[in-house]
């Protein structure tokens, strides 16, 4: 199927769903809130529950990413333009406020600006137990699933980063990849950013409650609503 095909059925089930979804007698109808990003020619559905601030982030399989030595070192890959979800990025931003101060909120050796809240959003993600991760075992050609063999996930640490005026990435710490590759394996294409050395099922899961006042403006609005108070990045 042709990615144009796919794009537009999955644009006409977007379309029929709404953004809010409704749920059985007597649930809080607008509970759960839905979104999307798109990018590569893949889509991810974005499901967040106030109720217990969990939020759902499912894809497609053989996500690939590129290797980055700064930073604590990770491999990364675009997860959606700028302002593609405008949901997941206020999610992002509140959290980042809430809880970057607290120990172990970014991944272990993270460092540089990604840990500049004024910089970055930045929520760790755990993996649903769907998710597969694969690295490539051989240099020089990345033909998804020949040229990939699945890894544990139970040791990588994988986390979702936006700056304030940029599309959202996803990301795995390299550590916990290192730790599972076999002599040659994870050069991908064999470009200095290892293109494709590492690839990835998007199903995650981060953990994010806010504070009602942050919430409140994620249900139905009305007459009587409300600004909230939020805290502005300097000079804006």
């Amino acid at each position: 199927m042709k990615p144009w095909h796919t794009f537009s059925l999955l644009l006409s089930v977007v379309i029929a769903v709404p953004l809010f979804s409704h749920g059985g007698v007597g649930e809080d109808p607008d509970r759960y809130i839905h979104d999307w990003t798109y990018s590569h020619f893949g889509s991810r559905h974005v499901q967040y529950d106030t109720h217990t601030g969990e939020l759902l982030l499912v894809g497609e399989i053989s996500h690939g990413m590129d290797y980055y030595s700064s930073a604590g070192g990770f491999w990364w890959c675009g997860f959606g333009a700028y302002q593609s979800s405008p949901i997941l990025s206020f999610l992002m931003r509140e959290a980042t406020l809430e809880y970057h101060d607290r120990a172990g909120y970014y991944p272990t050796g993270l460092s540089g600006a990604y840990v500049d809240h004024d910089a970055y959003s930045v929520i760790p993600l755990k993996a649903l137990p769907n998710q597969r991760t694969f690295v490539n075992t051989s240099s020089g050609s990345t033909d998804y699933p020949d040229d990939y063999r699945s890894i544990p996930t139970g040791n990588l640490e994988f986390f979702l980063y936006q700056s304030h005026s940029g599309g959202f990435n996803i990301a795995v710490m390299n550590d916990g990849i290192q730790q599972e590759l076999l002599s040659g394996e994870g050069f991908g294409d064999g470009s200095s950013n290892r293109d494709n050395g590492v690839r990835n099922h998007i199903a995650f899961r981060a953990y994010l409650p806010l504070p009602q006042e942050k919430l409140r403006v994620t249900g139905f609005l009305n007459q009587l609503s409300a600004a909230y108070d939020t805290e502005h990045i300097p000079g804006l």
